[in-house]
Parts: structure tokens; sequence; C-alpha cells
């Protein structure tokens, strides 16, 4: 979704530039992690398989230990944000399914 910007909480994600924001702060995330939560944020609310992120994240002739990748990029996107697994406020885990991202109140796009 080209030109795409994602206002969530203090945060800002600008899809064409592949920034996330926090205010006036840029946020550091690797590449795999940023392109994990921009899938979730193109589907709030919904169901992510961990298929479908399998497919947005990685060519069909990538061989990596998807599970695993999956886990790591989570973990970084949820350490960027101030997240966590055990009481999440922005990521939450359908155990042995996938992620849901849940936007707070005031949350938008535009």
């Amino acid at each position: 979704m080209s030109g795409q910007v994602y206002r969530f909480d203090q945060f800002e994600l600008l899809s064409d530039e592949g920034e996330l924001r926090s205010g006036d702060t840029f946020v550091r995330l690797q590449e795999k992690p940023l392109r994990l939560l921009m899938v979730l944020l193109e589907n709030p609310q919904r169901l992510v398989t961990r298929e479908q992120l399998r497919e947005r994240m990685w060519d069909s002739d990538t061989f990596v230990d998807y599970e695993l990748a999956i886990n790591v990029a989570v973990k970084k996107v949820r350490d960027a944000l101030g997240d966590c697994a055990d009481n999440p406020r922005f990521i939450q885990t359908m155990a042995k399914k996938g992620y849901r991202f849940s936007c707070p109140r005031g949350s938008s796009q535009a």
C-alpha cells in the first residue's frame, strides 16, 4: 500500500519511507520486523495468520526457519513499541494461528 501512513498511540509508520516514528524520534526497526508491522497495520483488529506473514515477508524461493524468524520479528516489533506478550497493548498472539493488531483508542490511518 504505497504512500500509506499509519498512526496509532504515539506512533506513526510511513510505509513509503519504511520509517516508524514516535513523535519526532525515529524508532529503529530492521526490514523484516518493519514489514511484519506493516502487514499487521494493514489488517487492524483481524487475525493475520503465520502463513500470511510468511508469504508477505519472504519470497517463495527463500529457505529460512519461518517459525523462528516470525517469532524474532514479533519480539523486535514489541520491543520497539514498548509492548509485551503477557499484557499486550498492540500485538495479540492468537495461539497457534497468528497475530492481531489492536489499535488503542484514537488510532487512525491516513
